[in-house]
């Protein structure tokens, strides 16, 4: 009898650590001071996309394709700089997310931070995308990119 406790007390245990997702945390991205850099690079899907797009302080933005070794430069105007910076700042991590997901036709998403030396690295893919307080980040990153590749 105190061998079938012991086990259901083990069990139990091991069942409720395994749903410890109930109170999620969020690591607050560094907010960008000096210079920084902001990056993203999007692969996979179906068509094996392998595209980035960066952002520095200055508000110079660099769109690239490495399948069609297509570059676009860009410079944002200062409103527009301004809105990025803020839209940063009020981005954080869930560590809930889980990073990615293993996804086999999903896109990867890695955001390597750099903010005056102080570095963050965020990788998701579309499944862990929408719980990980990134996504609004992430969906401007890849329309500015999509239009900038596009030619618009």
């Amino acid at each position: 009898m105190k061998k079938i406790l012991l086990w259901s007390v083990l069990l139990f245990s091991i069942l409720l650590a395994a749903c410890d997702k109930a109170t999620p945390t969020s690591q607050q991205i560094p907010s960008p001071t000096g210079k920084w850099m902001v990056n993203m690079h999007l692969s996979g899907g179906i068509a094996g996309l392998s595209q980035s797009i960066e952002i520095l302080s200055d508000g110079a933005v660099t769109a690239k394709d490495e399948q069609s070794n297509k570059i676009v430069k860009r410079q944002l105007t200062s409103d527009k700089l301004t809105q990025f910076v803020a839209l940063v700042k009020s981005t954080s991590l869930k560590s809930s997310s889980g990073g990615p997901t293993g996804c086999a036709d999903c896109f990867n998403y890695n955001i390597p931070i750099d903010f005056d030396g102080r570095k963050f690295t965020a990788l998701l893919d579309d499944v862990s995308l929408p719980d990980s307080g990134m996504e609004l980040l992430v969906g401007y990153l890849r329309k500015l990119m999509n239009q900038m590749l596009a030619g618009g």
